[in-house]
């Protein structure tokens, strides 16, 4: 993970105690289905892709993702973090003990969200503040969030 990444992940204040006694369950695509996925977004959209810059993006989505799993276990908001290597748009469930993180890629080029989901509130969009200045900022307007969903 780059340097930002980890310096932005060292100064994100852990809770004392996690929020909740719920784990939670993160769907991260494998590096496959990434790579599949952007392949076939473009191809489908007419626009050619060269080999190195599919390995590019495929590797920044991972590590996008990486840094989002590294950002929420830092700030403890829940009793444990698990992750689950999946193909694109897994379809895990809620539990009475964990809530599910998932990314849903659109297929016709929309893009890709995140969504949280618990069985007592459904699936919302995870959601930050994409105007404040900094990287740490705008991660922490995500925890944020996250906590907000943890504590429903």
């Amino acid at each position: 993970m780059d340097e930002t990444y980890q310096g932005t992940v060292s100064n994100i204040k852990p809770l004392p105690k996690p929020l909740t006694t719920k784990k939670l369950v993160i769907a991260i695509p494998s590096q496959e289905a990434i790579t599949n996925g952007i392949r076939d977004l473009n191809k489908k959209a007419g626009i050619p892709i060269t080999a190195a810059s599919l390995i590019y993006l495929a590797k920044t989505d991972a590590r996008n993702n990486q840094f989002l799993v590294d950002s929420i276990r830092q700030k403890n908001i829940y009793s444990g973090v698990e992750t689950v290597e999946t193909q694109l748009n897994p379809s895990l469930q809620p539990s009475a003990d964990s809530d599910v993180l998932f990314s849903f890629a659109s297929l016709d080029h929309r893009g890709t969200q995140w969504y949280l989901v618990s069985q007592r509130n459904g699936k919302q969009v995870l959601t930050h503040d994409v105007s404040l200045p900094t990287l740490l900022q705008r991660t922490e307007s995500q925890l944020d969030f996250i906590k907000a969903f943890a504590l429903q």
